[in-house]
């Protein structure tokens, strides 16, 4: 009775336990197959059929000395399903060390064919290695081993040496000592935070806490350059740190002489303005100064004590992120209800890649994030009255978001939810409204008639004036091809928003990641109906025409400046552009109109504890973290 007691009593800690350990499993197996790293596969150039008599001795080189933990060979079938089994042996100069027999009718067409080994075998550059291929059926088989003109060990068939051909092989490393460092790190994060949720800590602090320590952990796994054009954005934000803020042009191509070190296809670290170069970064030349911001600052800052491209770069990496930072977890503190939901949108993955790059996308998202947040503080937060601190922030605010990217402008459409009294008289908040959104409405098409001049039609079949003419006569024709991108793209819309591919659209997550942060960002949803959400009356209304137009600005702008003139589909949207607008329709889902209630205006800071919430995104960003390293091994 008494252990029932005991059990019954801390079933709550018992379960939360369990499940913990359930979660985290799911890194550790996905952990257990990274950490790997890969030789680079030979091009291939002439198919050998392999009969039955043959025998494939193929030399092995390897400059190495690590654990091999799989050979693959590319082999051929001629598209037919043959009989009979492979058999592979691996020989350690005349010892075999492993072999697999493999059945031929499972061997898909022109592709490697992987053999792992049961354990990893530590391969040493002094010895010699070989890996001999036979077959064993004697009928009709069309079973074929690709080769190679390029250099990569001597191949024999049935003993004669195929002068200057080399089977088409790849060889794949294990790297233990990463791969325990990794999984101790994340044990000891992971028992980190887990103590602190059963704990109880402030969801506020873990919020902040768990946060920081995800860009922590993504400064470390990404490299320079990871992000799309992260390489002009970074001479973008170096020309702004120079004080050019508007980059000079010639015939429509932006750029600017600036050391040639810069250049990502230099050899030289070390920052010379005695050997400078002509540097075109017309894409990102249409970007703002403001947008450049931190990662200026960061870059001056860093050049006051390092002439180093390296160095330099980093500091504006850093401070991006630690401006993105801030911007963040104010954002958490200010916003009055759906923390949970917006914290789940800054620990997207892209959200974080973004923030950690040279990307201006990053800052722009935590701008965008603290702005709604701090109007949501002065809606519906206990302010009996705005000040003019407030008046100030949110005009600079408006005014930074709109010279930011054209498409978040109706971002400033949410100033009307601040209720007209808190403002003052009915000349005040009209002036505060109006003149704010004039105002930012007046900047952004400044600068799109300054950044015009770049706009350059890089894509066959682009031509922006007349795209503009086309949609302004046929206004039903492209709701048409609105309607039919969103019908046919949206998956690829959501997995982008999440972290699908990552890097320059290069690097490929796990299935596991996308859907389970989907999922889980619509469960948040759900679950944070329960507490009262009465909003103002036309907020609602509000918030909808601003997730409305700001993907409508969206699909025009991509249709307008990337989409081949009068195309049946926009091309170039990518899900990140929508992560601003994503938290409009995630709190109108939450609201929920109970006329039995009274008006609340002061909302509960976290709509419930949520202990494994937490946990599950650790573990889905660990997940994505193995991707990302996996990919750079």
């Amino acid at each position: 009775m008494k252990i029932k007691y005991h059990v019954w009593k801390y079933k709550e800690l018992f379960a939360f336990i369990l499940i913990s350990l359930f979660i985290v499993s799911f890194f550790f197996v996905h952990a257990k197959h990274s950490f790997y790293s890969k030789s680079e596969p030979l091009e291939h150039s002439k198919a050998i059929k392999l009969n039955k008599i043959d025998h494939i001795s193929q030399e092995l080189k390897t400059d190495k000395t690590l654990p091999l933990a799989k050979v693959a060979v590319e082999f051929g079938t001629y598209s037919r399903k043959n009989q009979g089994f492979l058999h592979v042996q691996l020989f350690e100069n005349k010892t075999c060390i492993s072999e697999w027999h493999y059945d031929t009718a499972r061997l898909a067409d022109n592709a490697y064919q992987e053999f792992s080994l049961d354990k990893p075998y530590t391969l040493h550059p002094q010895d010699s290695y070989y890996l001999c291929i036979s077959e064993d059926y004697s009928g009709d088989n069309a079973v074929a081993f690709w080769t190679s003109d390029e250099k990569g060990g001597s191949c024999w068939q049935n003993r004669r040496l195929l002068q200057g051909k080399s089977l088409c092989y790849q060889l794949t490393y294990t790297n233990p000592k990463l791969k325990n460092r990794g999984i101790l790190l994340a044990v000891l994060i992971f028992l980190i935070f887990g103590i602190l949720i059963a704990c109880k800590l402030d969801e506020k602090l873990l919020m902040s806490g768990l946060f920081l320590t995800l860009g922590i952990l993504y400064m470390c796994a990404c490299p320079q350059y990871i992000a799309p054009d992260e390489d002009h954005h970074f001479l973008r934000a170096f020309e702004i740190s120079c004080g050019t803020f508007i980059s000079p042009h010639t015939e429509k191509s932006g750029g600017n002489f600036l050391p040639a070190a810069l250049s990502e296809s230099s050899d030289s670290d070390i920052l010379d303005w005695n050997d400078t170069k002509y540097l075109n970064f017309t894409n990102t030349s249409l970007y703002t100064p403001v947008t450049y911001l931190p990662q200026a600052v960061g870059i001056k800052i860093a050049r006051c004590f390092t002439n180093r491209v390296s160095g330099i770069f980093y500091g504006g990496k850093y401070a991006n992120f630690l401006a993105s930072l801030l911007l963040c977890l104010a954002a958490i503190y200010w916003m009055p209800f759906g923390q949970k939901i917006l914290f789940m949108i800054m620990t997207f993955p892209m959200t974080i890649q973004e923030m950690i790059s040279m990307s201006p996308d990053g800052f722009t998202i935590s701008l965008c994030l603290f702005f709604i947040a701090y109007v949501f503080h002065l809606s519906y937060g206990n302010v009996e009255k705005l000040r003019k601190r407030d008046f100030c922030i949110l005009a600079g605010l408006s005014l930074m978001i709109a010279l930011c990217k054209i498409v978040y402008v109706v971002l400033i459409l949410l100033t009307f939810i601040i209720p007209n009294h808190k403002i003052g008289e009915r000349k005040t908040w009209m002036g505060l409204k109006f003149g704010i959104f004039s105002m930012a409405l007046a900047a952004n098409l400044i600068w799109l008639k300054i950044s015009s001049v770049y706009l350059v039609e890089i894509r066959p079949g682009v031509n922006a004036a007349e795209q503009i003419r086309y949609i302004l006569l046929n206004i039903g024709d492209f709701y048409g091809v609105a309607v039919r991108t969103l019908m046919e793209n949206s998956d690829y819309f959501i997995k982008t928003m999440f972290g699908d591919p990552m890097g320059a659209l290069n690097i490929a997550l796990s299935p596991f990641v996308w859907i389970t942060f989907l999922f889980l960002f619509l469960y948040e949803i759900y679950d944070s109906r329960r507490p009262t959400l009465k909003l103002h009356s036309f907020d609602p209304l509000v918030m909808a025409l601003i997730f409305l137009g700001g993907s409508g600005l969206i699909f025009t702008s991509l249709y307008v400046q990337w989409t081949a003139l009068r195309n049946e589909v926009i091309e170039g949207i990518q899900g990140r552009y929508f992560i601003p607008l994503i938290i409009f329709p995630a709190l109108l889902a939450m609201y929920r109109q109970d006329k039995n209630r009274e008006k609340e205006t002061n909302v509960s800071v976290c709509e419930k504890s949520g202990q494994y919430y937490y946990l599950i995104l650790l573990t889905l960003n660990g997940i994505a973290l193995l991707d990302i390293v996996q990919y750079y091994l």
